[in-house]
């Protein structure tokens, strides 16, 4: 029997994988984000990825798709050099933006202070 954790990988990786087939991104293509998708406008999604917001994810790619957006997220930008250029050119290259900052909280690690990343892609959005 797989542990909770397999699962949990196995259920993120289908949600990336869905992802992939909403947005019709090549994997090679999912780093340079372009402005829009299949001439649909896109929409950047500013939420958690985490197993606990999983289904809400779920929910808000499947409403953001159902009012004719294409979602967009941080995850299809691989990591490296030069992440937080592309960051600006993924939120730059969409019309809308749906942050939900419901989930800023205290890092576990001392000093405990709040990650900011998320606040800090909706300032981003602002500027």
């Amino acid at each position: 029997m797989q542990g909770r954790s397999t699962l949990d990988r196995e259920a993120r990786r289908a949600v990336l994988q869905q992802e992939k087939v909403l947005l019709d991104v090549a994997d090679q293509e999912a780093a340079d984000p372009s402005s829009t998708a299949r001439g649909l406008p896109s929409a950047f999604l500013n939420i958690p990825y985490d197993d606990a917001f999983q289904n809400l994810y779920l929910a808000y790619i499947a409403g953001i798709t159902a009012f004719g957006l294409v979602p967009r997220a941080t995850l299809e930008i691989p990591g490296g050099a030069r992440r937080l250029d592309r960051i600006f050119h993924l939120i730059r290259s969409c019309r809308y933006s749906f942050h939900d900052l419901s989930r800023v909280e205290l890092d576990v690690g001392r000093p405990a202070t709040p990650r900011f990343n998320m606040p800090f892609e909706l300032g981003l959005t602002v500027a």
